[in-house]
């Protein structure tokens, strides 16, 4: 297994009823070999697999090789897009098991990484971790 030292939250900037077929058309036809996250969190809180967490990600460049992306669908820009309860319950479920199976990973939104808006919010808010 992959050293990880990061689990990266992203949104997608997009409506929040984006699926998961719709991500991984954009990354492939950006050149990616497939969906970039490991996984995504759709508008209906489902939580679906992207890349096996054993494959290196395309969601974080420059941290990719030591990261896990989770992708949450919507637009934390925008009001009528933002994330719904069920998506924030279900990402509070998977970053806990994420940081049970990485212990010592650090939970971020990309926009600690790399200067984007993306998620659109503080993660750590978000998670109860203020």
């Amino acid at each position: 297994m992959r050293q990880i030292g990061r689990i990266v939250v992203h949104h997608s900037a997009s409506a929040r009823d984006t699926l998961i077929a719709t991500i991984d058309r954009w990354h492939r036809d950006r050149g990616f070999a497939g969906i970039g996250y490991h996984y995504v969190i759709e508008g209906n809180g489902k939580l679906r697999q992207g890349r096996d967490l054993s494959k290196l990600g395309a969601h974080a460049r420059g941290f990719n090789a030591t990261s896990v992306g989770i992708c949450v669908t919507g637009d934390n820009t925008n009001p009528s897009q933002q994330w719904s309860e069920k998506q924030v319950a279900m990402l509070r479920r998977v970053v806990d098991a994420l940081e049970l199976l990485f212990p010592g990973a650090i939970t971020m939104g990309h926009r600690d990484l790399k200067n984007t808006l993306c998620p659109g919010l503080e993660v750590k808010h978000v998670l109860g971790r203020l």
